[in-house]
């Protein structure tokens, strides 16, 4: 059945090329144009929040191709999102959570994320070796960054004397299909030392989710200070998680036309703790309350009958 329709602003009808899958499929492209609400200035109000013109370009004016060669995170800006360490350790005040990301032939990278109670984050701590080390290396030196040791590896210098108590680790579901050193896949393995992981949520969708929502929080808001209202973003990152900086000023969407959707992922420069604090943000990351009575080592509900 032909389709058939009247010539409407911001809106056109284009048919997939012969020889292509699906070849002869009408494909509908609806533009904001199209809707008689989307005044200049509420055009303009919505461009002023994106961060970077490529963004705009591929969600508002359906340009698939606009984020090419462009960083990963145009929204990072060192000046506004680095801050000084400062402590976070102690849980009625924030929540820390962890993500790995594991490898069978490169070091694994682990990162830690401070959620506070007024709803801001911080990154508080990262681990990317130089070497890669057998699991019970790695879960020796995660105990000790989170002892009460006097001292700690540089990135978490700020946490020496205090007990650093991690709420929920997360890891990429990679984890469960590579074998470790010791035999098993890395899930069990980690457990064997005392630490549990969560899977990640590693659908495209919510990757992609975790990406913009980490994004937008890098964008200066207001925030009530000492020394009056500032703009200031929700996510700052504490200088000393070197490579997780690194990574934000390097990772950018690879150019030139890719042969499938899967090729669209950032593959021009190493991105491990990204990856991971993509994972901590699949759980939809938040601060929780200790459980009362005491301190927790693993995730605990404050009320049994509410889903987290």
């Amino acid at each position: 059945m032909a389709l058939r329709m009247s010539p409407t602003k911001g809106v056109t009808l284009r048919r997939i090329p012969a020889g292509c899958p699906g070849a002869g499929i009408g494909v509908l492209r609806v533009h904001y144009d199209a809707d008689a609400s989307m005044t200049p200035e509420r055009i303009a109000a919505l461009r002023a929040k994106y961060a970077s013109e490529a963004r705009w370009m591929q969600e508002m004016e359906i340009d698939p191709w606009a984020t090419e060669g462009e960083l990963m995170y145009g929204e990072y800006k060192p000046d506004a999102v680095d801050c000084d360490p400062f402590d976070v350790s102690n849980p009625s005040e924030w929540s820390v959570w962890m993500g790995c990301d594991p490898h069978m032939r490169t070091p694994h990278g682990f990162l830690w994320e401070a959620f506070s109670q007024s709803g801001d984050s911080v990154v508080c701590g990262e681990l990317w070796p130089s070497e890669q080390y057998s699991v019970r290396e790695y879960a020796q030196v995660i105990n000790w960054i989170e002892s009460d040791s006097h001292v700690k590896p540089h990135s978490f210098g700020w946490s020496n004397g205090h007990h650093l108590r991690t709420i929920k680790r997360i890891m990429d579901t990679h984890g469960s299909a590579a074998n470790s050193d010791e035999g098993g896949d890395f899930f069990e393995a980690y457990r064997k030392h005392g630490l549990s992981f969560y899977p990640a949520l590693k659908s495209q969708q919510s990757l992609a989710a975790a990406r913009d929502a980490i994004g937008e929080r890098m964008l200066p808001s207001p925030a009530m200070t000492t020394n009056g209202e500032m703009m200031i973003p929700l996510s700052r990152v504490f200088k000393t998680c070197v490579e997780l900086r690194n990574e934000y000023a390097n990772v950018r969407y690879p150019s030139g036309v890719v042969e499938r959707p899967g090729q669209e992922k950032p593959k021009t420069y190493r991105k491990h703790l990204i990856d991971a604090r993509h994972y901590i943000w699949t759980a939809r990351p938040s601060f929780v309350r200790p459980a009362m009575g005491g301190l927790f080592d693993e995730f605990v509900p404050v009320y049994s009958s509410v889903g987290y």
